[in-house]
């Protein structure tokens, strides 16, 4: 009888506290309104930058611990390019994205410092070349390899 009595009770604890950590009312968190506007300018820069020049976004990067502090793009482009080609577009994405966060003014309180400067910023493009030849072809796979040369 006592072990009908502890199983149903270790069985009803389990119960409650699955529904309990599963209840929406008892987990909630909800971001504060300057990361979810700072959320929204990173996806909208990552479609109109890797639209602009062909760029495939592979992952963000954020700092916005009670401020924004840090805010980031990774990019990954077939190349080769010339390093010139490659600083204009990285100069390009710096200016495009501050400019995005300078200009929302609900954002600019929230901001570690106003005007954000490029220290903030962290934009990087990965070169994907093609094995030993070099040569620009769209591939299949994330990696290039030199038999599709």
């Amino acid at each position: 009888m006592k072990l009908k009595t502890f199983l149903f009770l270790l069985v009803a604890c389990f119960f409650f506290q699955t529904i309990l950590q599963g209840n929406a009312v008892f987990d909630r968190h909800v971001s504060p309104e300057y990361v979810l506007i700072a959320d929204t300018i990173i996806k909208e820069m990552a479609q109109k930058l890797s639209k602009r020049y062909e760029m495939k976004v592979i992952g963000e990067k954020t700092g916005m611990a009670k401020c924004i502090n840090l805010v980031g793009l990774r990019f990954q482009k077939l190349g080769p390019l010339s390093k010139e080609k490659l600083r204009e577009i990285l100069v390009d994405c710096v200016e495009e994205f501050l400019q995005a966060l300078n200009s929302n003014e609900k954002l600019r309180p929230h901001l570690k410092m106003y005007p954000f400067t490029s220290e903030g910023l962290d934009i990087a493009i990965f070169l994907v070349v093609c094995g030993a030849c070099g040569k620009n072809r769209k591939v299949p796979s994330r990696s290039c390899h030199a038999p599709y040369c």
